[in-house]
């Protein structure tokens, strides 16, 4: 195990090269939690394997192919996102200088996910038995943009490094400094 700096995990994922096989922990609000007086009432850690530096709209574009669909998907990043280097699509920034670290998952994997309410962990169940989650978490849906069947279908997801509590990757394991 190896400490390391947000700065020196930037570092180590601007060097991957194709696409490589990531271990995660972060922890983070959950975005479909019901939110009191500007607070989400819910947080999450979540241990997953993921992959860095896919090429999303590749991906996508060869699973339409598959599904017989024209293989036209133009990728959009999110509004006020960029690449922080142009060789390197699994880091991202937001227009406040916030930096993500952007993964596939596949979706055979199930996360382990860790819920917290005022701090105390809490089951999935008991959130939803006590209504703390917004009703779009109980939707599904699909990437590119609702192009990819279900039974294709793949999660991506962009945890600020400031969130990030530990990585596996090449198989050295790293804990974030913050």
């Amino acid at each position: 195990m190896k400490k390391v700096t947000e700065n020196e995990l930037m570092d180590l994922f601007r060097s991957v090269k194709g696409t490589r096989p990531v271990d995660i922990t972060y922890r983070v609000d959950e975005g479909k939690s019901i939110t009191i007086a500007g607070r989400k009432q819910l947080q999450k850690e979540v241990t997953t394997n993921a992959f860095a530096n896919a090429d999303y709209e590749n991906r996508v574009n060869k699973i339409r192919g598959k599904q017989g669909d024209t293989p036209d998907f133009v990728a959009l990043l999110p509004n006020g996102v960029s690449q922080v280097y142009p060789d390197c699509r699994c880091l991202l920034k937001n227009s406040n200088g916030g930096v993500m670290l952007r993964l596939h998952i596949n979706s055979n994997v199930k996360p382990k996910v860790t819920y917290f309410y005022k701090g105390i962990e809490i089951s999935k169940q008991e959130a939803i038995d006590s209504n703390l989650f917004t009703p779009s978490f109980f939707n599904t849906y699909t990437v590119g943009r609702g192009s990819v069947s279900e039974e294709n279908n793949f999660k991506v997801i962009q945890p600020f490094l400031k969130n990030i509590v530990r990585v596996k990757l090449n198989k050295e394991e790293y804990y974030v400094i913050h």
